[in-house]
């Protein structure tokens, strides 16, 4: 017991670490918006990766075990700040524009789902600056978009937190 205290005494444990995260560039119709402009208004970030919330019975004569049921990934939510010049909002009314088109508000349709994914990437670095872990978000795309909660009382600045839809998430091995 002394030896694993005194292992753990010699760890360097980074309790304060930085991250960053790459968001996709959009190509539309009113121009290009680059990824990395708004991922600088990411205040927070909540992901988490798989977990399991149902088992799956099994039946062995008059007893029952049970093995692991579907994986689901939880919501991922981005919180970003919102600038003077609304690049956040633009960015993401192009984004809803790959997904819905409005151009003839009498036959909207739906984009396939090719056209609206991307791939996201959240990077950890110690406070060295070097990579610590980086995940992959793969196939993710907005389920919400810029919602205003104004009020004098409590806000110096409007923030917008975004949910998204993620088909996968992955721990990068090559960092």
């Amino acid at each position: 017991m002394l030896q694993s205290n005194s292992l753990l005494a010699q760890q360097d444990f980074c309790r304060s670490y930085n991250w960053d995260v790459t968001l996709p560039s959009l190509s539309t119709y009113n121009g290009t918006y680059q990824g990395e402009d708004v991922a600088l208004y990411i205040q927070e970030i909540s992901f988490g990766n798989y977990t399991i919330n149902d088992l799956t019975p099994i039946r062995h004569g008059p007893f029952q075990t049970h093995s692991a049921g579907m994986f689901e990934i939880g919501t991922i939510t981005m919180e970003f700040l919102c600038p003077t010049n609304c690049i956040v909002m633009s960015y993401f009314d192009n984004w809803k524009g790959q997904i819905v088109d409005q151009s003839d508000p009498n036959n909207p349709f739906y984009y396939p789902k090719s056209n609206y994914v991307y791939n996201s990437t959240v990077n950890f670095y110690d406070n060295g600056g070097n990579n610590l872990a980086s995940y992959t978000l793969l196939n993710i795309f907005p389920k919400t978009f810029p919602s205003y909660k104004l009020s004098y009382e409590s806000e110096t600045m409007i923030k917008f937190p975004i949910e998204f839809s993620v088909d996968q998430i992955y721990l990068n091995t090559n960092t």
